[in-house]
């Protein structure tokens, strides 16, 4: 390609800026949420200090003993490592690293495939904006951005078809950072199904699929990793408990978005169809799996927010453009021009920026559910009577597990862990049903750490109580132990 014809394909350092440095700066302004990232701080720090991979429960008393599948414990290894070099701040600077390189990928990933410049750009922001909700701090976002360096693998496997390979040593990776490493297999079966028709691309796309599937089973867990993955998503108690885990509500914020979305990616396909340019059938197969998944429970909203990016951007380019070719993402076609996005001085400039802006930040200003006067409070209680154990508001125990490690909880964000029946028992004594003081007694439970938020009926009790005595009260809630 000569050099006047591989600068039409040149995305401006100004889109790449825009296209890293606006998710870069709305996460670096964004507060960490502890509820499932502190538990796995605190796994990662026994890790690194050599207890070796959990194996059973440690951090509650409802659930201490039992087996215990931490399919994610690599992720925890990342988080450990990096809270205990830099703290809060250096997990905030890591959240902005990752989220800007998924956003930076699925871009990159669309424009290799045959978008254009600039619909690759505000598509992929679309896409960040869809998926926004599940872009937390946790395993979770390690796993999308996995899901972006494949999909790229998959947009480049025209020009530089050896490179899929890389898809093996990276789903061996996934299988060990978050359950969601299926959601790669799936993209490998759909990109099998679009290369079909090319006879040596489908011979390459099917070995790279079973040696793929067979990595993943390179983890700590075995096989248990799978079952993992069917059981958290088929579990009644988690669906009971954990909104995000319940299908998507198209009358809810998130919802609506998620539903919106896949309306105008619909009509981009419509078009693109009366027009003679429909997509692959691997292409379709590959949108409708993630918009299934995403209409099943809220917390997959993001896997389509992101996954379907390069799809709908290809379909909406060749739109615009008038292109003939009805080849997409997930088909090869006979030829295909390179295409480089360059830009990553602006980029790295952008990103630059929201790092200084995190670090800038104070400490409070990066957390969420992370009350630091109930952590005093139990930590003093814990101070004098070791292994204390605490009745906890479910959102705090993650929290309370990595500030105040020598107590013991009932509960935390670890919901397909603890038995139903305590479950059941957290319910009742939460709100303060007749016999809940007794369910504690059951339970030998020596203090409560009380969210006024999520337990106001237990704390009205707890203050009419004469088995209860209050320890420390502010606006999060209180501390009680026993009179």
């Amino acid at each position: 390609m000569t050099t006047k014809a591989a600068s039409k394909h040149r995305l401006p350092p100004v889109w790449v800026a825009l296209v890293v440095g606006l998710p870069s700066l709305l996460v670096a302004l964004s507060t960490l949420s502890t509820v499932d990232l502190a538990y796995g701080i605190r796994t990662g720090q026994l890790v690194l200090g050599g207890s070796g991979i959990p194996r059973v429960d440690a951090f509650t008393f409802t659930a201490a003993g039992l087996p215990w599948t931490d399919q994610q414990w690599l992720a925890h290894v990342i988080f450990g490592g990096v809270y205990e070099l830099g703290g809060w701040a250096a997990l905030q600077v890591l959240w902005v690293g990752v989220v800007a390189a998924t956003v930076g990928l699925i871009a990159r990933a669309a424009f290799v495939g045959g978008a254009g410049l600039r619909t690759s750009v505000l598509v992929a922001l679309t896409g960040f904006t869809v998926a926004a909700e599940g872009l937390g701090l946790r395993a979770q976002v390690l796993g999308l951005l996995c899901l972006a360096v494949l999909l790229l693998l998959v947009a480049g496997r025209r020009d530089r078809p050896n490179l899929l390979w890389l898809a093996v040593p990276l789903l061996a990776a996934w299988a060990n950072l978050h359950g969601s490493f299926v959601v790669g297999l799936a993209l490998l079966a759909a990109t099998t199904v679009g290369d079909r028709r090319n006879r040596s691309a489908l011979w390459r796309d099917v070995a790279v699929l079973v040696a793929a599937a067979i990595a993943t089973l390179a983890n700590p867990y075995g096989i248990d990793a799978w079952r993992y993955v069917v059981s958290i998503g088929t579990d009644p108690t988690i669906t009971a408990f954990v909104t995000e885990w319940r299908h998507t509500d198209p009358f809810q914020p998130v919802g609506a978005v998620f539903y919106a979305s896949i309306a105008g990616a619909a009509l981009v396909l419509a078009f693109a169809a009366r027009r003679g340019q429909r997509p692959d059938s691997g292409s379709i197969l590959w949108l409708g799996f993630l918009a299934a998944l995403g209409a099943w429970a809220l917390r997959a909203v993001a896997w389509w927010g992101i996954g379907a990016v390069p799809v709908i951007a290809v379909a909406a380019s060749r739109l615009r453009e008038g292109a003939t070719d009805r080849s997409g993402l997930l088909a090869v076609p006979g030829e295909v021009s390179r295409q480089r996005l360059l830009g990553g001085a602006a980029a790295a400039v952008a990103v630059t920026f929201a790092v200084c802006l995190s670090l800038a930040l104070p400490a409070e200003r990066r957390l969420m559910d992370a009350p630091s006067g109930i952590a005093n409070a139990v930590r003093s209680i814990a101070a004098s009577h070791p292994d204390v154990r605490v009745f906890d508001a479910e959102r705090w125990g993650s929290w309370l597990e990595l500030q105040v490690p020598e107590a013991s909880y009932f509960t935390d964000s670890r919901i397909e862990l603890i038995p139903a029946s305590a479950w059941r028992d957290y319910v009742a004594v939460s709100e303060a049903q007749s016999g809940w003081e007794s369910i504690l007694d059951r339970w030998h439970v020596d203090a409560l750490a009380l969210s006024s938020g999520d337990q106001p009926s237990l704390i009205t009790a707890i203050d009419g109580s004469a088995t209860w005595r209050v320890v420390h009260r502010d606006a999060d809630g209180l501390v009680a132990v026993r009179a």
